[in-house]
């Protein structure tokens, strides 16, 4: 027991109500030191020193910290400490979708309100309550889903932490791109447009309340107006004519229901450069460089404040570009935001509206009465794992190209062990995608494992839906099965597994889903997010049938069109190449730890 070498005040020390605040433990620091030699770390130094602290130079070369106050040097003296903290607060999904760089402004906000004037504000506060123990912190406090993060306030500690408490993703390695952005403009409608509210459907309320990014690389045809901004802006203006819903902002109804303000406010184009080539993108993964080629969205506002639409033209100095697209879930589905993509294209080229948009959402209004005549397992909870394991939130986003010979070798493992069954090149392919995840996951035998599939509902509906309906229509298929059947058996029962399910997806059962919908009492609870595709399992969306090379504006077709990025974990896209040689590609999200088994797996057949 080391005591003072000198006599010290014996007195009582009052503590303020700062003081009283704090979890009643132990702060725990650890230093670590390389060695010198001789006298290292004399215990009897030590001791001595521990009585009469005097300045050393030797100093360690890392301190490892697990808790440090925040120091708020506006009211009190620099050498006290308090465990004053800004507080910031969010919507996981919002985090999950926006860049990190949001995930910082929120930090930076909350730590701005410990200024001269709150910080007395909370003395005070804390005065008038009747016990300071019930507000002490501890486990329950910062468990799932909130998360504390001690430093100090600099700007570099708020950029890391906003890495931290937003999605953390491990970026293949690669050339990190920088974007300077040289004008931003609100494109309007070319003409007036209806100033109504748009009603949104049962399915476009479900979806995620997030922009869908998606970007697209052209190669340099040495034309002198390549990608002249002012041409694609004016056939966007154009374009947002028929598509006047684009142009619009969300809103909430009397009875808080999501709907379309179709205001006429425009949609965001952006023109940036950079001194990157296009091969720096390798592969084209959805990493979160590939993301800094769409804008950024401003959620902070509120739905009303944002627009629906946000583009952005880069050139590079390859003499290439990309147009980056961020698109409102809300407003339309992959296959309606690509009719209205190509519309603006054709319209850069000079062509005139080829299919008109369909815009009245109420043909897929629910009966009168709601009539549910099945077991909608897609919008019931998913699977959890069976046994707790070490969790992590490190995430890999890779994509992986299978060739014509592969997918065919592929598909012929459907008649393996006697199997008369011709399943199609997708239904293996996803299959094996879903297998594979199993395995590189190391299920255990008895997990259910549930697999989301985007499933497009317009020729499925009697009568079919128009062809130019625009808004969601996606509806999910959800093949359920144990991990042990799925890792032990062929390919293909993976494969029967998805053929019956979307077997089962008809007009009846996609009419029961929106009267299943309509009896929920609230249907944000049923939106799909990072809880959903997590292990033990998976979301897969298939691009296959879409037409996303079919945007020429006049400088030829994309040499890539993919999602510019993979919000969850545990969600895969399977993407068709633009070369139209029969390859597909599939990228995907998972933890860092099953990657690198899941690429070994995806080629083991």
């Amino acid at each position: 027991m080391v005591k003072p070498a000198e006599e010290t005040p014996r007195r009582w020390i009052w503590l303020s109500n700062l003081d009283l605040v704090v979890s009643n433990m132990h702060t725990p620091n650890v230093y670590f030191y390389r060695p010198t030699g001789s006298g290292f770390f004399d215990s009897t130094i030590l001791k001595e020193a521990h009585k009469k602290p005097s300045p050393r130079p030797a100093l360690p070369l890392m301190i490892l910290e697990i808790s440090h106050p925040l120091l708020t040097r506006k009211l009190i003296p620099v050498d006290w400490f308090t465990p004053l903290c800004g507080r910031p607060i969010a919507l996981a999904g919002e985090l999950r979708s926006e860049p990190n760089r949001s995930a910082e402004n929120r930090i930076r906000d909350a730590l701005k309100r410990s200024d001269n004037e709150y910080v007395p504000s909370a003395i005070d506060y804390l005065e008038l309550q009747n016990d300071l123990s019930a507000l002490a912190r501890g486990p329950n406090t910062f468990k799932c889903p909130n998360l504390a993060i001690v430093g100090s306030g600099c700007r570099s500690t708020r950029l890391i932490l906003g890495g931290v408490w937003g999605p953390v993703v491990i970026i293949k390695k690669g050339k990190m791109v920088t974007i300077n952005v040289k004008e931003s403009t609100m494109v309007k409608p070319a003409e007036e447009t209806p100033l109504r509210p748009l009603w949104n459907s049962n399915v476009d309320i479900v979806v995620p309340s997030m922009h869908t990014p998606s970007v697209y690389f052209y190669r340099p045809t040495g034309a002198s107006n390549f990608f002249d901004p002012t041409i694609l802006k004016q056939a966007l203006s154009k374009a947002l004519v028929p598509f006047y819903p684009m142009a619009g902002r969300l809103r909430r109804d009397d009875d808080g229901r999501i709907e379309i303000n179709c205001n006429a406010e425009g949609v965001l184009f952006v023109e940036a450069e950079t001194n990157s080539v296009i091969d720096d993108f390798g592969d084209f993964a959805p990493t979160l460089e590939l993301r800094k080629l769409i804008p950024t969205i401003d959620y902070s506002g509120g739905i009303h404040s944002y627009p629906l639409l946000v583009l952005q033209v880069t050139y590079f100095k390859c003499g290439g570009v990309s147009l980056g697209v961020g698109m409102q879930h809300h407003v339309a589905d992959g296959f309606s935001g690509l009719h209205f993509v190509n519309t603006w294209s054709d319209m850069a080229r000079g062509l005139d509206l080829t299919i008109p948009p369909f815009i009245d959402r109420t043909l897929l209004r629910p009966r009168d009465p709601p009539q549910p005549a099945f077991h909608h397992i897609e919008y019931q909870p998913a699977p959890p794992m069976k046994s707790p394991r070490q969790n992590t939130d490190t995430t890999t986003v890779s994509i992986f190209k299978l060739t014509r010979d592969q997918l065919n070798k592929l598909k012929a493992k459907s008649k393996e062990d006697g199997n008369t069954i011709s399943y199609s090149s997708y239904e293996m392919l996803a299959g094996h995608v879903w297998r594979s995840v199993c395995k590189a996951r190391a299920l255990p035998v008895d997990q259910d494992t549930k697999l989301y599939i985007a499933t497009d509902g317009r020729s499925r509906l009697q009568p079919p839906l128009p062809p130019g309906y625009f808004g969601n229509v996606i509806f999910t298929t959800t093949p359920l099965a144990v991990a042990g059947d799925l890792m032990s058996k062929p390919i293909w029962y993976a494969a029967s597994r998805i053929h019956d399910a979307l077997l089962r997806m008809d007009n009846d059962y996609l009419r029961s889903a929106l009267d299943y919908l309509e009896l929920q009492p609230d249907l944000s609870a049923l939106v799909r997010g990072a809880h959903t595709f997590r292990c033990p399992n998976l979301g897969i969306t298939s691009w296959v049938r879409l037409p996303i090379h079919d945007a020429d504006f006049g400088w030829g077709r994309p040499i890539f069109m993919g999602p510019g990025g993979i919000a969850y974990e545990g969600l895969a896209f399977v993407l068709p190449s633009s070369a139209n040689d029969g390859s597909l590609s599939v990228a995907i999200a998972l933890q860092t730890e099953h990657m690198k088994a899941f690429e070994k797996l995806l080629y083991d057949f």
